[in-house]
């Protein structure tokens, strides 16, 4: 199945603020949700994507996740990267897309 990510969680943030993540999760998908282990009704996302445009998406879900699920403008991000190379990549892609 090939979802619009950029489409869907705007929706399923809207859902979440109403319900709990296993309800919303079903609702929207008809499958059962998998909770992160030790963290009970923790709401999260996870994307397989192929190479190229991770961090640029992941960045519009940021802007997304403010929004519709955060409910702010001004949200805090801890992103982890394994090397320094893909931090000034990430920070590069950042500051070209406007996103600093």
């Amino acid at each position: 199945m090939t979802t619009n990510i950029t489409d869907m969680l705007p929706q399923q943030f809207r859902v979440l603020r109403l319900q709990n993540a296993n309800t919303a999760f079903y609702d929207l998908t008809q499958r059962p949700y998998t909770s992160v282990e030790g963290l009970p009704g923790m709401p999260y996302v996870c994307l397989r994507l192929p190479t190229g445009g991770k961090t640029l998406i992941a960045c519009y879900i940021v802007g997304i996740t403010a929004s519709e699920l955060l409910k702010t403008e001004s949200p805090i991000v801890l992103w982890f990267v394994p090397s320094n190379a893909k931090s000034e990549l990430m920070g590069n892609q950042l500051y070209e897309n406007g996103k600093t």
